[in-house]
């Protein structure tokens, strides 16, 4: 892999990670296209740690917020759903690795996971105005458990957490700001969990310059798009990105790009 090619595969991941279209398929299709070795789950692990950290300069006050209640009057509310609502994903992705890894070479289930996503997005339209509710831990546990979706390429994480929490009940700032939060302690796992696979490649020149590249592009572009989806939300237009959804995945599920 290129630097040029790190730079573009980084800025795809920073600009769909936080849009609901899927960051891991859209890597997927994007590495295919320029026949470029992503080393299996290491190089989207680096690139996902990249989005990490614009989540936490986005949400550090929240996040200092969250900390200094839970430190100073033992206020543990969010962060134990937080913690329940990372558990489902958490012991999916350690136990099923192999296999979820397996699948990031098959372009035709990233084109027909990116349809569901579609189809899913689509259906926020119909999300009733009531009143919001407040996220309990068993409402974070249903969030979470939608989260493990997400470990299939073409499921958008931060789509189906989203929808999932607005057809619960819950508004939608407060299902965009749970969903980048339980994102943190996600991407941390994925991080620790592949850290293996990422000190095998081992450490030649190229490999750490790529890496840092993809690193920073991925930081930089995700603080744009996140900016942009919370703004969105507030429109209540989370279907609008249904349509390409389904047409990208229409066109990879077809072979096109295969």
């Amino acid at each position: 892999m290129s630097a040029l090619e790190a730079l573009l595969l980084g800025a795809i991941q920073g600009a769909t990670e936080f849009l609901p279209v899927s960051s891991s398929g859209h890597l997927v299709l994007m590495a295919n296209w320029l026949n470029a070795d992503l080393r299996g789950l290491a190089f989207e692990v680096v690139v996902h740690l990249g989005t990490l950290l614009s989540i936490i300069v986005i949400f550090r006050k929240d996040l200092t917020l969250l900390i200094g209640n839970a430190l100073k009057e033992g206020e543990l509310g969010e962060i134990g759903a937080i913690a329940v609502a990372t558990v489902p994903a958490a012991l999916i992705g350690l136990i099923f690795k192999s296999h979820i890894e397996s699948v990031f070479s098959t372009i035709s289930l990233v084109g027909w996971c990116l349809i569901v996503t579609g189809v899913i997005l689509g259906s926020t339209r119909w999300v009733g105005k009531s009143p919001s509710r407040e996220i309990t831990l068993a409402l974070a546990l249903l969030i979470g458990i939608a989260q493990t979706a997400a470990l299939l390429p073409g499921i958008s994480r931060s789509g189906i957490t989203i929808a999932a929490a607005l057809w619960l009940g819950i508004s939608a700032r407060n299902a965009g700001q749970f969903s980048f939060l339980i994102a943190i302690p996600a991407l941390i796992g994925s991080g620790l969990l592949t850290l293996p696979d990422i000190l095998a490649m081992g450490g030649s020149e190229v490999s750490a310059r790529v890496l840092t590249m993809a690193f920073i592009s991925a930081f930089a572009i995700g603080l744009g798009a996140l900016k942009i989806l919370l703004g969105l939300l507030e429109s209540g237009r989370l279907y609008l990105f249904s349509g390409y959804c389904i047409v990208v995945g229409v066109i990879a599920a077809s072979g096109i790009l295969a």
